[in-house]
């Protein structure tokens, strides 16, 4: 039990950071102090915090609970790994990891429906849906975990909606009412 809250504390506290740090008045105010670098920054700090907590949590295995077939692993993790790679091809990634704003101070994405944004919204985040729900087998402490991450994927498409519309206008309502979210 023990292992199990350590396991759910840290992925909340990864969630609630990465979430607090790219709200919009969070965002502004580290514009404000490191300037075009916060998206770069922010970036950076997810990755390396999401390292040291999944550190963490490979430090409590748990005890087996299910194993997925062999193949239906493999079948599900390249799905993911295909809706990854499709989702590169489509958005600005200079612009998702914070280049562009270094090289030309632009702080807004522009809007794009093209590719598999045509058949969903939110690419990435059902790529990590799939992905935590199939990489490995189950143990007493990665259902803790995955189902925090699952739950924060669909929270983060909500948040994410509500930002993009905010951004984008009537486009990106008209975009929400033509095309599933995943």
């Amino acid at each position: 039990m023990v292992s199990q809250f350590i396991v759910g504390i840290t992925a909340i506290a990864w969630c609630f950071l990465h979430s607090f740090l790219i709200t919009p008045s969070v965002e502004k105010l580290g514009v404000r102090f490191t300037g075009s670098w916060y998206r770069f920054l922010y970036v950076l700090t997810s990755c390396l915090t999401l390292g040291i907590a999944f550190l963490i949590i490979r430090q409590h295995q748990g005890e087996h609970l299910y194993s997925w077939l062999t193949s239906s692993r493999y079948l599900m993790v390249g799905v993911s790994a295909s809706i990854t790679l499709l989702a590169i091809s489509q958005y600005d990634n200079q612009f998702f990891l914070g280049i562009s704003q270094i090289r030309t101070r632009k702080q807004k994405a522009d809007f794009s429906n093209t590719g598999i944004l045509n058949y969903m919204r939110h690419p990435y985040y059902a790529a990590g849906i799939i992905f935590v729900t199939f990489y490995d087998d189950f143990t007493t402490t990665s259902i803790v975990w995955r189902g925090i991450f699952v739950l924060y994927f669909l929270i983060g498409a909500k948040l994410e909606e509500k930002k993009l519309l905010d951004e984008h206008g009537q486009t990106y309502a008209d975009y929400m009412e033509k095309v599933p979210a995943f």
